[in-house]
């Protein structure tokens, strides 16, 4: 039933189950032999499997992620509909995919075999802590600089995540990957729609949401997807402090943690966030706090980056592209562990070699902001860019972006 939590039937666990299934680049069918090694997550959303493929064919097998979710039928999958039309290194590919009805009931299942990645971001990050230690820098620049290209080619795309939080960050600590998961809260922007935003988690909470904040795509793109940019800033403040900024047991509550940090909102930033709502509640008085009282172990570059993005008036928080520009991310295009100086490389904690490219940008993505491509493409990568895609910063004219917005039924 919806809403309901769907629970794992642990019988299907080691079994060999062999489908037809649709390849999610070519369209085409294909046959699949499997089996499910253990349960990831479940929820309301579905349930969460890791699955070994096997097969002959090397494209056709490995450790997979395997999302099973009860559809309704008098709805398209909204999922399925975002996770099928994007492409981005820091996105999780959707392999294969498949519906399957219930024997014992009229239920229809989505069954959705994903790219697998051991860890969440929130789960690395937490062994941090349990050890008593910060969670590494290096580790916060690479994890969020790559949580950003994926929000920047999304929202180029007109995509809202609007559930960005550690947990939905997929990481492989091994390589420094991290792709973005779980599209089911995600929000295609079109004109003159409304777009009620969902509060994701306890970690994360959007004063824009909490004041029911209507946003069309007529007031600009940009506001519509501050709410994820006002989740860069939670995921980056939790990643610093080691805990949750504004922490609460419900919506209310987050909300006076956040006044208490940001100050009582004026009226002009209540408007900001929603036009009607002003009138209608008076909320508690409280001067801004210094975010260096709140983290004092915070840089300054972190501190500006914070500033700029936990900001009541969604069209002042920076944008992805923007934040990827910030000098906070300069240690990245420089690289670390040359010595002497050589080919860029990023030492990671314990001594291992990122196998990351953090630069292989598309013409999409460099077509954001032109004016920033000479930040973001650090003159070392240039050389390969142009190998690889044939892109010259100095003469490749930009897309038209708007024209490369997803538009679904």
């Amino acid at each position: 039933m919806p809403g309901t939590t769907q629970k794992a039937d642990l019988t299907r666990l080691r079994e060999y189950h062999t489908v037809r299934v649709r390849d999610a680049d070519s369209g085409r069918s294909v046959q699949l032999v499997f089996s499910e090694t253990h349960v990831v997550g479940e929820g309301s959303f579905g349930i969460v499997t890791c699955a070994q493929l096997y097969s002959d064919n090397e494209h056709e097998r490995g450790v997979v992620a395997l999302k099973r979710t009860r559809q309704d039928k008098r709805f398209k999958c909204r999922e399925m509909q975002i996770i099928s039309a994007v492409l981005h290194p820091n996105i999780v590919k959707l392999r294969y995919y498949w519906y399957e009805a219930d024997e014992q009931s009229d239920d229809l299942f989505l069954n959705l075999m994903f790219e697998y990645l051991p860890e969440t971001l929130y789960r690395l990050y937490r062994s941090y802590v349990k050890r008593r230690q910060y969670f590494p820098d290096i580790l916060i620049k690479l994890y969020t600089y790559q949580l950003l290209r994926g929000l920047a080619y999304l929202h180029a795309r007109g995509i809202c995540h609007r559930d960005i939080k550690p947990q939905n960050l997929l990481v492989d600590s091994d390589t420094g990957r991290l792709v973005i998961i779980d599209f089911g809260s995600a929000k295609v922007l079109k004109a003159g729609e409304p777009n009620v935003s969902y509060t994701a988690s306890r970690s994360v909470t959007y004063p824009d949401s909490t004041m029911s904040g209507q946003i069309e795509l007529t007031r600009h793109v940009l506001h519509a997807v501050a709410i994820d940019m006002w989740s860069v800033g939670c995921i980056l403040a939790e990643l610093i402090m080691g805990e949750v900024l504004f922490a609460g047991t419900s919506g209310i509550d987050q909300l006076v943690a956040i006044i208490k940090i940001l100050g009582t909102p004026t009226r002009e930033q209540v408007l900001s966030m929603n036009e009607s709502y002003y009138e209608k509640v008076s909320f508690p008085g409280f001067e801004p706090v210094n975010l260096k009282r709140i983290i004092p172990r915070a840089s300054p570059e972190q501190l500006s980056l914070l500033s700029s993005l936990l900001r009541y008036e969604p069209e002042k928080r920076l944008t992805a592209i923007e934040v990827l520009s910030h000098t906070f991310y300069d240690e990245l295009r420089r690289g670390t562990g040359a010595d002497p100086p050589g080919p860029w490389q990023l030492r990671l904690p314990g001594g291992k070699q990122a196998r990351v490219d953090l630069f292989d940008f598309t013409d999409l993505e460099l077509s954001i902001r032109p004016d920033l491509n000479s930040r973001l493409v650090p003159p070392h990568a240039r050389a390969r860019l142009f190998d690889e895609t044939g892109l010259d910063l100095e003469c490749s004219e930009p897309l038209d972006v708007a024209r490369y917005r997803l538009n679904v039924d």
